[in-house]
């Protein structure tokens, strides 16, 4: 019995020194093994507990400090919006402390704002970034959401509660209240029509004031993505670009515009139709193995004007494919017509793209997102008597780049059979490798323009330290 008693006090007292030993380690910042027990890191654990070490050594003055300065960032907040916005929400610090995130020492921290204008904001941020938007939270005015990604902060807001006023009381806060001295911005606006226009050289040109204003003991750097023109009609923004004394250092801008250059203007995809509530699909859990029942789809608008007219009575007369036009263009979708058109994709082996207002639409991204192959028309002169400024020598000219996956026509009333021939014959085997090779390389392309993105960024908000 005193034999057993004598072993559980040496065993205690081991315990005892074992935890002293590690107590020293940490305070003389010694490196500590990492060891995963069901996926938690037992060197975070420590690293955490030395952080509580280290605060309970800090004296009364430095608390003091950090609760003036958080006194400071609700100021800032109630100045940026007063009736919308958590505290939470408006500062790239409160999201590191929301998500609990970590920063390497040896890193440098980039902190970018990207504030949308316009709804294909929404498929840059869930779709390329893979953020989250929730639009049940602050009544429907402002959402918001933050990741890290590499040594990027990246914040990103949108909705109605993001006005000129707001930006201006944004950039007071951070520059004037906590002395910032670099502010990085990206501005998502709409240049489709003449009253979208209006409204975006509107921001441009208050943000060019407010560029000039602050330039004496401050750096605002800007860049913009813009939804273009149909036709490429996007000259009037060349003046509010850096290289003309505007404020933008760099732009991507949708369709292909004859201007591109890959240096100043960069091209970007259209995406999906976010604002008719085009969800974001899991492609992992994507059944590419089910035997699809329709060969090709097609359920959208014949504009008469259009090629889309031909492919309309060749498609009528097809058996093979889910085939359901409508002759006037709507804006939204309801949830029935919203559910048959993504059952439509998900049960079609190819999705039909005859060109509408312009070459790119929003049906070969969403084609992209259920595994189904887009089929493009090919053809460059597919409005008649339209004027435009798009590239009168290519058409599809990103997607070709990063050679997606597609089947192209120049002519439905001559191709589109025989593509359908062909798609009888092939195997389903042949038909599951072509669903995941597609997956795979939609994965890609959106992590390659999330890369490029950031790239730009890089070139253009700090040229000189690259």
């Amino acid at each position: 019995m005193l034999s057993f008693t004598k072993f559980i006090i040496t065993i205690f007292i081991i315990n005892v020194l074992s935890t002293l030993y590690v107590i020293f380690l940490l305070v003389n910042n010694d490196t500590v093994n990492t060891i995963k027990v069901n996926d938690i890191k037992i060197s975070d654990v420590l690293q955490t507990m030395s952080y509580k070490l280290n605060k309970n050594e800090e004296s009364e003055e430095n608390e003091e400090i950090e609760e003036n300065e958080e006194n400071e960032e609700n100021e800032e907040n109630k100045l940026i919006d007063h009736n919308t916005l958590n505290e939470d929400s408006f500062d790239i610090e409160h999201a590191f402390k929301y998500n609990k995130i970590e920063i390497s020492s040896n890193q440098i921290i980039r902190n970018i704002e990207i504030w949308s204008k316009a709804a294909v904001g929404d498929y840059i941020w869930e779709h390329i970034f893979g953020g989250k938007i929730d639009k049940q939270k602050n009544g429907g005015f402002h959402f918001f959401d933050f990741r890290k990604i590499n040594n990027y902060n990246v914040m990103f807001r949108t909705g109605p509660s993001l006005t000129i006023e707001s930006l201006k009381n944004y950039l007071k806060a951070k520059l004037i209240n906590r002395n910032q001295y670099l502010i990085n911005i990206v501005l998502i606006l709409n240049g489709r029509s003449e009253d979208k226009v209006r409204y975006s050289k509107a921001w441009l040109n208050e943000v060019n004031l407010l560029c000039k204003n602050y330039s004496t003991n401050h750096v605002i750097n800007v860049g913009a993505v813009l939804l273009g023109n149909e036709y490429c009609f996007n000259n009037w923004i060349k003046d509010h670009l850096a290289i003309n004394g505007g404020p933008l250092k760099f732009l991507f801008v949708i369709y292909d515009w004859e201007e591109i250059d890959n240096d100043v203007i960069h091209q970007w995809p259209l995406g999906v139709a976010t604002y008719r509530n085009f969800p974001k699909p899991d492609l992992i859990n994507i059944d590419t193995h089910l035997t699809r029942p329709y060969i090709c789809n097609f359920l959208g608008t014949i504009y008469f004007n259009s090629s889309r007219l031909e492919f309309f009575n060749v498609l009528n007369r097809s058996q093979q494919c889910l085939f359901k036009p409508r002759f006037v263009w709507q804006s939204n979708e309801s949830k029935e017509s919203l559910h048959r058109y993504l059952e439509s994709l998900r049960l079609s082996d190819l999705t039909l793209n005859p060109i509408g207002m312009n070459h790119e639409c929003y049906r070969i991204y969403e084609a992209f997102s259920f595994a189904s192959v887009p089929v493009l028309e090919e053809n460059l002169d597919h409005v008649k008597g339209q004027k435009s400024q798009c590239d009168k020598n290519s058409a599809y000219r990103l997607l070709k780049e990063f050679k997606a996956p597609l089947i192209f026509v120049k002519n439905w009333t001559l191709d589109l059979p025989l593509i359908i021939e062909n798609e009888i014959k092939m195997s389903q085997r042949y038909k599951v490798n072509r669903r995941r090779k597609l997956i795979k390389w939609y994965e890609k392309f959106k992590k390659h323009l999330q890369d490029k993105f950031l790239n730009v960024i890089e070139k253009k908000f700090f040229p000189s330290q690259i």
